[in-house]
C-alpha cells in the first residue's frame, strides 16, 4: 500500500507497497464545528484540551479492493498527548450507499457510530490509541472504494509538562508500518 501525506505545511511521500491499496492522508484546519474553534492549525496549550486537525483518509487507486473487509485503522498519538473524547469517524462514499463502512458496538456495518476500542499505550492514565474496524458485510467484499473518504475528527489534551512544538499523529492501516501526518501544535500560553 502506498499512502500519500500532505498538508498546508509541507509535501511529503511515504511508500510501501502491497497488492491492495493506495491512500491519501491529509489533514482539515477548518476546525470548527462542536465549539472546538480553530482558525489556521490546531493549538493545544500545555495542560488544557482544544480540537486537533482533521485527519482525512481519501482511498483512490482504480481498483475495486482499497482496503480489506475487518481493516483495523489505528490513530496513535505521540507523548505528551491523550484523547480528550473518543475521536468522531464519518464516512463518506463515492458511491451511495456502497463502500467503505466500519462496524459498531453490535459488529453491524454503520457509518454513523462505529466501535472505538481506545487504549492507553504509555501507562500515563489517559488514552492515546484508537482503533475501528471496518465492517466484514458481504456486500463490501466485492464492493469498490475508489474515491471513499474518511474523517476522524480528534479532540486532545497536553500534558502540562508536554514539549513545545508540532505533534504528529501515526496512522496505521493494514497492520503495515505507521504513517505521521500533522496534528496539533503544543503551545505555552493561549493567544492573547
Amino acid at each position: 500500500m502506498k499512502l500519500k501525506i500532505l498538508s498546508s505545511l509541507f509535501l511529503a511521500a511515504i511508500a510501501f507497497v502491497n497488492s491492495y491499496a493506495f491512500a491519501a492522508v491529509t489533514y482539515d484546519d477548518s476546525n470548527d464545528d462542536a465549539g472546538y474553534a480553530q482558525t489556521g492549525d490546531a493549538e493545544v496549550v500545555q495542560g488544557a484540551s482544544a480540537r486537533a486537525n482533521d485527519i482525512i483518509i481519501t482511498y483512490a487507486d482504480g481498483t475495486t479492493a482499497d482496503i480489506s473487509s475487518a481493516t483495523e485503522i489505528i490513530i496513535r498519538l505521540p507523548d505528551g498527548l491523550n484523547f480528550a473524547s473518543t475521536p468522531k469517524y464519518k464516512v463518506e462514499p463515492s458511491t451511495s450507499s456502497l463502500g467503505l463502512t466500519l462496524k459498531d458496538d453490535a459488529g453491524d456495518p454503520t457509518i454513523s457510530s462505529p466501535k472505538v476500542i481506545m487504549t492507553d499505550t504509555n501507562g500515563d492514565g489517559g488514552m492515546d490509541r484508537a482503533v475501528v474496524e471496518t465492517s466484514t458485510a458481504a456486500a463490501l467484499t466485492t464492493t469498490g472504494y475508489n474515491g471513499d473518504t474518511l474523517t476522524i475528527s480528534v479532540n486532545v489534551t497536553a500534558d502540562s509538562d508536554a514539549t513545545v512544538g508540532l505533534k504528529q499523529v501515526t496512522i496505521i492501516q493494514e497492520g503495515k508500518p505507521g504513517n505521521e501526518v500533522d496534528l496539533v501544535n503544543v503551545i505555552k500560553t493561549a493567544p492573547t
